[in-house]
């Protein structure tokens, strides 16, 4: 069975799973006998079609890509479960190696070299190697000649955000990704919630990067817009916590590198809620986070008013 053509075979055993009759599904769309077809893997049918099918079975689109991702798996993802035991195990030159191989493929996908990239950005391993050099511009390269992102590029730009420099995007460039991000922070369905969660990530990255880089107008003005759209949607489960973080952390730091003592004072506030919730919870991740924090504030703090933490 070739990997272009496993959707009839999973659409069977939705189809099978939900208790539907083959001529219940088929309905008007197509033949009894083209479906049976299709379910073998035998023909393919139209996205239109396909579509339909899916109606009659009581689906969408959401459904049927959980399913196929549950009954089917990618060669990523089986390189994952590869890659991933190789981390577990510290094997971080096994890793690398793995990478390389992979590289030196006649053909090689984007998917494949964000997938590289990810594993490379999670051991932080320097770029030693001319193929991994060339993997990491390619990805690059890519991204400044696309229009909107796949999820795929939204991952591969996010991992290169976190450490990226002007030679690297553009302010500009960034902004702009910043700007198409916007709509997807009150998603209209679950695609954009998908969606929402990277450009979430990439907000977050976005305005450091711009904060690095001088640019703290910007980087205030995004957050601003961003605390106006959340604002009105504090119903949505993780609206709060962003929210939270673009107060206590984003903008104290931007508020911070312009001397403005709003920086000290909402820092103080955001270090005395973390210390709270340490204290109820007592998770390392939270402590760690405010060893980092504290660290960054006071490396900031340039107002000559000292901080209450």
């Amino acid at each position: 069975m070739q990997e272009f053509n496993i959707h009839g075979n999973i659409f069977k055993r939705i189809r099978e799973d939900r208790g539907l009759k083959l001529k219940d599904v088929a309905g008007d769309v197509i033949s009894t006998r083209t479906l049976i077809r299709f379910e073998a893997d035998e023909t393919s049918v139209t996205l239109a079609t396909f579509d339909r099918l899916l109606n009659n079975c009581g689906i969408g689109y959401i459904d049927y890509f959980g399913y196929l991702h549950k009954n089917h798996k990618s060669e990523t993802e089986i390189l994952s479960e590869k890659f991933l035991k190789l981390l577990s195990e510290s094997n971080r030159s096994g890793l690398v190696t793995e990478s390389i191989k992979l590289l030196k493929r006649d053909e090689v996908s984007f998917e494949l070299r964000v997938f590289i990239e990810f594993f490379l950005f999670k051991i932080r391993w320097e770029r030693n190697s001319e193929l991994l050099l060339e993997n990491e511009r390619i990805v690059k390269e890519h991204l400044k000649n696309i229009g909107r992102f796949s999820l795929n590029e939204l991952l591969a730009f996010l991992l290169i955000l976190s450490t990226a420099t002007v030679e690297d995007f553009s302010i500009d460039y960034v902004s702009r990704i910043i700007e198409e991000g916007m709509e997807y922070l009150v998603p209209e369905n679950q695609y954009d919630q998908i969606l929402g969660t990277y450009y979430i990530d990439i907000l977050i990255n976005g305005v450091g990067f711009l904060t690095r880089n001088g640019e703290l107008e910007r980087a205030e003005k995004y957050c601003n817009k961003a605390l106006k759209i959340l604002n009105e949607k504090r119903s949505l489960p993780y609206v709060i916590l962003f929210i939270r973080h673009i107060k206590g952390v984003l903008l104290p730091k931007i508020y911070l590198s312009q001397n403005k003592v709003e920086g000290v004072e909402m820092a103080n506030k955001y270090m005395k809620y973390l210390e709270a919730v340490i204290e109820f919870d007592d998770l390392s991740e939270y402590k760690l986070s405010r060893d980092a924090l504290h660290k960054e504030f006071y490396e900031l703090n340039k107002t000559g008013i000292s901080f209450d933490f």
